[in-house]
């Protein structure tokens, strides 16, 4: 019985657009001001006038992609379409922008049958509809690929996608076409901006001196400004070194192990007297009667710049101090010779020889994951967009968060398989160590991609051309390469820096990365938990802001 009052509303209003006082305002400016316009069912209009009077906005009124706002005299118009609806959507139009708006790698059956399908009518009437439109504009074989047809053949696949599901109202748009002036002039901004960014950040974040590292210490001998251990740690740089005293080798191992503490130095109760005597008596041989006259150090060998920076702070320290034996500074756990003793943990994981590779590499399978994911998501909807296919999408009545959902469904696809790739020549083509579960870098690779792939949505929103979203995709990845610390570590930052970058999208993951690997971390570390919640909150932020810019931009 409604659909019967409907009905008769609606074929008692000879209107099939009225529009009454309509004013529209984009950037501040009224491009349609208080507009009255009617349009009698049945009949053909035209909508004449120069380039930039407003057609296109008012067609992107009718059609739901506009509202309007309220007059100078605080009311606002009132847009009937069919004397109905507000606005024309779904079932109820057809519409043609001039741009083709086709997915070009479908056959012209499949284009068919899929904006059929957005307009809910049955497989059988899509068919029909199908056949009927292929005889009546003359199109060749139904399974041609689109883009194996001439632009004449190619419009008409277009005309024929708007008359499909038989609307009672058909829109033709004229296309607009080139680079909006003042965009076009944002992002030669950026384009002279972006390499002085690049430069300062990497004379900020690469290459500078390390500072404030984490180092725990036990002595069992007491502290004095007359002992030799006294000495030496008055002279360590505390910017450089950050020493934290514990009461047990038992606690700083635990911490050493969840990535707290880059190294251990392990003081023995007589090391000041023997040191002592071994430079009087200068005798090396007798290992047991010097058990102490060496500190044991145990550092983070995954990260060689850690180790390096360490190692010349102490030599600068006993450069200062005067103490030389001539015979080296540091020593395997073997020997008894030098100042300096190496120490190992006893683990079940094997010996590797850490370089510079391993230290980055961790980084560099999550950065690929990351920014392709955002090039793919970006450049994928922006196409869309400037063909006019997600144009036409939307007036069939599709959401927002539908196309913004099934782009991450195909894309997850994709990302499926980047990391299978990557893992695979990573640790089995490079055999780089794999010393945890496979399980934490996968997951770790699939919240970072899908971290990539909402980035990417958020500059597909913001910037419309595949040019500009390109070169924004481009401007923000070096500058991330370096505050993430993948390239070199973020204690070579300035402190003020480290804060922003310890909580970039990447760069928690890039440490949890690194445990995971190099040190067989698993979910009950600190790190790599924090790694899957700074990723969540931000794939969390980038698709809010992705569909509020959807939903709320005037385009």
């Amino acid at each position: 019985m409604e659909c019967n009052n409907n009905d008769h509303h609606q074929l008692s209003n000879p209107y099939a657009i009225e529009l009454n006082n309509v004013t529209i305002r984009l950037s501040n400016k009224d491009i349609l001001k208080s507009i009255t316009l009617a349009i009698e069912q049945g009949g053909i209009f035209a909508l004449l006038g120069p380039s930039g009077c407003g057609k296109t906005t008012l067609i992107r009124t009718l059609v739901g992609r506009l509202h309007p706002i309220n007059n100078h005299d605080g009311t606002r118009g009132k847009i009937s379409i069919l004397g109905k609806d507000p606005h024309a959507y779904g079932q109820l139009v057809g519409f043609m922008p001039q741009e083709m708006a086709l997915h070009f790698a479908n056959t012209i059956d499949e284009e068919l049958y899929f904006y059929g399908r957005l307009a809910n009518m049955p497989s059988e009437k899509i068919q029909q509809r199908c056949q009927f439109l292929m005889n009546l504009l003359e199109l060749s074989h139904k399974r041609k690929l689109i883009f194996k047809l001439s632009g004449g053949q190619q419009r008409r696949v277009s005309f024929a996608i708007a008359l499909l599901h038989e609307p009672r109202l058909l829109i033709l748009d004229e296309p607009t076409v080139g680079v909006d002036p003042l965009l076009r002039r944002n992002m030669l901004i950026i384009q002279f901006l972006v390499p002085i960014l690049q430069i300062t950040l990497f004379c900020l974040c690469v290459g500078r001196k390390l500072t404030n590292i984490p180092m725990g210490f036990i002595s069992r001998e007491t502290i004095r400004s007359s002992s030799t251990s006294g000495l030496i740690f008055d002279k360590i740089d505390k910017n450089v070194l950050n020493l934290i005293e514990y009461k047990s080798i038992n606690e700083a191992q635990h911490l050493f192990h969840l990535g707290y503490l880059f190294g251990i130095i392990d003081i023995g109760e007589n090391f000041t007297r023997e040191i002592f005597d071994k430079v009087q008596s200068c005798s090396f041989s007798d290992v047991h009667k010097y058990n102490d006259s060496q500190m044991i150090i145990y550092l983070d060998e995954t990260n060689r710049q850690m180790v390096y920076t360490i190692a010349e702070e102490f030599i600068r320290v006993f450069k200062i101090i005067d103490i030389d034996f001539n015979l080296g500074l540091f020593a395997s756990t073997s020997s008894n010779h030098s100042l300096f003793k190496l120490g190992q943990f006893q683990n079940h994981l094997p010996k590797i020889e850490y370089t510079f590779t391993h230290f980055m590499i961790p980084g560099i399978i999550l950065s690929v994951i990351f920014f392709f994911n955002v090039a793919l998501t970006a450049l994928s909807i922006v196409t869309e967009q400037s063909d006019g296919t997600q144009e036409r999408v939307w007036i069939t009545g599709v959401k927002s968060n539908q196309i913004i959902l099934s782009q991450l469904i195909i894309h997850s696809l994709i990302l499926i398989i980047q990391i299978v790739i990557v893992l695979f020549t990573s640790l089995f083509i490079f055999e780089i160590p794999l010393r945890g579960s496979l399980l934490y870098p996968s997951l770790l690779c699939i919240i970072q991609g899908f971290c990539g792939m909402t980035f990417g949505l958020v500059i597909s929103t913001i910037f419309t051309t595949e040019i500009n979203a390109h070169q924004v995709t481009m401007s923000i990845f070096y500058p991330v390469l370096l505050l993430s610390g993948i390239v070199w570590p973020l204690e070579g930052q300035p402190i003020w820096m480290r804060t922003i970058s310890a909580w970039l999208p990447m760069t928690k993951a890039i440490d949890a990365m690194r445990g995971t690997l190099l040190k067989g971390w698993c979910i009950q570390h600190l790190v790599v938990q924090q790694a899957f919640m700074v990723s969540f909150l931000w794939s969390m932020v980038f698709l809010i802001l992705t569909l509020l810019v959807f939903n709320c931009r005037r385009l």
